[in-house]
């Protein structure tokens, strides 16, 4: 059976992109994803579980343990959910707070929300 590496270096030659993209995506360095690609190291789980969620594959499949990718259309996480946890994940306290306000302002504007008034590409 398969292991994280040989899965890791499929769903890499599936979806081709930079390393630089891939690393700013799942919040690591672009050393992290050359050592995976290696196998001199592996991830830990949670960081398994959001590669899985990335690529819109089973965490079972990507370590190995099963043959059934289970793909997930669309993938569970956007990239721009990875990049809000990573900015979150780098501000302090008070950062986080006004991050947080921020985000609940824009989500009671309903000119924010989808189909909102401000997606109508209508003309006057």
């Amino acid at each position: 059976m398969a292991d994280f590496t040989s899965r890791f270096n499929e769903l890499l030659t599936r979806n081709p992109g930079s390393n630089t993209d891939l690393a700013q995506a799942l919040g690591v360095s672009k050393q992290c994803i050359s050592t995976w690609k290696i196998g001199t190291s592996t991830p830990k789980p949670p960081t398994i579980r959001t590669i899985a969620e990335y690529f819109g594959v089973d965490v079972d499949w990507l370590n190995g343990s099963s043959d059934n990718p289970n793909y997930y259309l669309p993938p569970l996480i956007d990239p721009g959910e990875i990049e809000l946890v990573s900015i979150w994940q780098g501000l302090n306290d008070r950062g986080q707070d006004a991050l947080l306000r921020q985000a609940r302002y824009l989500n009671d504007d309903p000119d924010m929300k989808r189909g909102g008034a401000s997606n109508d590409k209508t003309t006057a």
